[in-house]
């Protein structure tokens, strides 16, 4: 059966050749804090915090400012969800109802683990911790996906064999 949104199966290697340098850099960054100097950029930036919190100078508020960022944790985060993207919506080698029905139950068990997980941790996370707990929910759902899915296809392709 041919599904018009999946991509050729080429582009699941390209997903993980991104994939897992994007994970490991990203989880790098995440608990060590450092950002290269040379990835700091002036930038425009929407909604800037002056805007959203106020400074006290109502004149002098503006929607969009021109602030010094550095794009690593931007960088990372695209690399990570354009591979898990491909990983995603990537065809496998054989493609057929059974493997369209495992990837159906695989995103459904990703989606109520993801829903679970973000229920405990509204519920027992707080402050600054919470705002990393929302990072990585970010990607949650698709780690979950590309975790459950492949696992499923690999049991199945060892009991057929």
């Amino acid at each position: 059966m041919k599904v018009k949104y999946l991509l050729a199966h080429k582009f699941k290697i390209i997903g993980w050749i991104l994939f897992v340098p994007a994970v490991f850099l990203g989880i790098y960054q995440l608990a060590s804090g450092e950002e290269p100097e040379w990835l700091t950029f002036k930038v425009p930036a929407l909604f800037n915090t002056d805007f959203v919190i106020g400074d006290g100078l109502e004149k002098h508020r503006s929607f969009v400012k021109i602030i010094e960022n550095n794009w690593a944790d931007e960088i990372l985060s695209i690399m990570i969800l354009l591979s898990a993207l491909l990983l995603v919506f990537s065809e496998e080698r054989e493609e057929d109802e059974y493997v369209m029905k495992l990837r159906l139950e695989a995103l459904l068990w990703a989606a109520l683990v993801n829903a679970v997980v973000l229920l405990f941790c509204i519920l027992f996370i707080y402050d600054f911790l919470f705002f990393n707990v929302m990072i990585l929910n970010l990607f949650l759902l698709f780690f979950l996906f590309i975790a459950r899915f492949h696992w499923v296809l690999f049991k199945q392709k060892r009991i057929t064999s």
